[in-house]
């Protein structure tokens, strides 16, 4: 069965965090649920991931499952901020592995339009575990560092994260970022410029095994995220000072 939504829930610290397992049982209607963290292992458990940022993520197949896992889930004590949102998606293409095969994540409609207003895109990638070779993979991080440095400044992006879920690569990292439009996006994602060079690269070279890219509706918003609520971002103003 395919996702209908997914739930994020996300919470920033003051200092490094371990991401905290999922407890007890998931709702009825959740397909897919896991903790993250923002790209470090922690060297003492090779299966937790720490940082500044957690991630808590949901697939579900109904906004009830959706809404019950947000009322459930608890975060450590100490966040500087928190934000909680639930997304419909309205365009994918590519598979990843978080259903417990490799294949597409969400069921959507034909007819599914696409948003004038703000939208999370979460992209994924994964590695198959047989012959694994980390020059590959560190290629590829080499490559996401260098979009994630030519996105500082974008007057159309709210913000962008990349996390490591539990396990660190048992299931595919993601990627989420927050813009003021489809538009805006995808001139980024697509236009001449490191990006496009990056998905050259791997049409090219195959630095990784496969990868997912989703665009989402924020249907439901909770709270803030780097001082703002991403479901009613509008954009900074990019206009020169006087």
């Amino acid at each position: 069965m395919q996702a209908r939504l997914a739930r994020i829930q996300l919470a920033r610290f003051d200092r490094p965090m371990v991401a905290p397992a999922m407890a007890g049982s998931l709702p009825d209607g959740t397909l897919f649920g896991s903790t993250g963290a923002d790209v470090r292992a922690t060297g003492g458990d090779p299966g937790k991931v720490e940082g500044f940022v957690l991630l808590c993520l949901g697939l579900h197949a109904n906004r009830e499952a959706a809404r019950e896992m947000i009322a459930g889930h608890a975060w450590p004590q100490g966040a500087v901020e928190s934000y909680s949102a639930i997304l419909r998606p309205f365009r994918q293409t590519g598979e990843a592995n978080f259903l417990g095969e490799v294949g597409t994540l969400y069921e959507i409609g034909e007819d599914a339009p696409s948003p004038e207003g703000p939208v999370c895109v979460m992209t994924s990638v994964g590695w198959n575990k047989e012959n694994l070779d980390m020059k590959r993979v560190q290629e590829f991080v080499g490559g996401v560092m260098a979009v994630r440095i030519s996105m500082t400044g974008n007057p159309a992006l709210h913000s962008q994260k990349s996390f490591l879920l539990e396990g660190v690569l048992r299931h595919d990292p993601i990627t989420l970022t927050f813009w003021k439009d489809e538009s805006s996006m995808t001139r980024f994602a697509y236009a001449k410029g490191v990006h496009r060079h990056q998905m050259d690269k791997q049409a090219g070279m195959g630095t990784y095994d496969r990868g997912s890219f989703t665009r989402f509706v924020i249907e439901e918003s909770a709270g803030t995220w780097y001082g703002t609520d991403p479901a009613t971002f509008r954009g900074f103003d990019s206009s020169p000072r006087p």
